[in-house]
């Protein structure tokens, strides 16, 4: 199974692909590393977006995906932008989207002593570990 994990911070979506094979866990290599949401104010720009994570999800066989949920007040809140991706991506039609709050995220990698591999960017760390959480999550892990 193929699933995606993703960050949403500022205006860009972050990805880490990976491919769960009897419980194995391995990182998928892929050019596109993030796609960045345009001028929020403009329709067009929320129309771009979604047209490439489709297209994203389409290219790359992704049967998951899974993203790092972002807290809707606090100190931590998500900015208004990273809640309208996240919108963006639930609508799509190709595959299931899960939200995985923080905690939850740092319990799975806590329980199953995930590493992020030496090859990724340290940018990508939270894609791939809400990946790998997702996995579990399916039981796929």
């Amino acid at each position: 199974m193929r699933i995606c994990g993703v960050e949403l911070k500022g205006s860009e979506a972050i990805f880490a692909l990976i491919d769960v094979v009897n419980e194995e866990i391995s990182l998928v290599a892929c050019q596109t590393r993030k796609i960045k949401f345009g001028y929020s104010a403009e329709q067009q720009s929320a129309r771009l977006f979604y047209d490439a994570i489709c297209s994203f999800i389409l290219e790359h066989n992704i049967e998951q995906i899974g993203i790092k949920q972002r807290a809707p007040k606090g100190p931590f809140a998500g900015g208004p932008v990273t809640f309208k991706m996240e919108a963006l991506f639930q609508l799509n039609p190709h595959v299931a989207t899960q939200l995985f709050p923080g905690p939850t995220i740092a319990a799975a990698t806590r329980r199953h002593d995930f590493q992020v591999p030496g090859q990724l960017n340290q940018y990508q760390a939270e894609a791939y570990l809400t990946a790998c959480c997702t996995a579990v999550t399916l039981n796929k892990a």
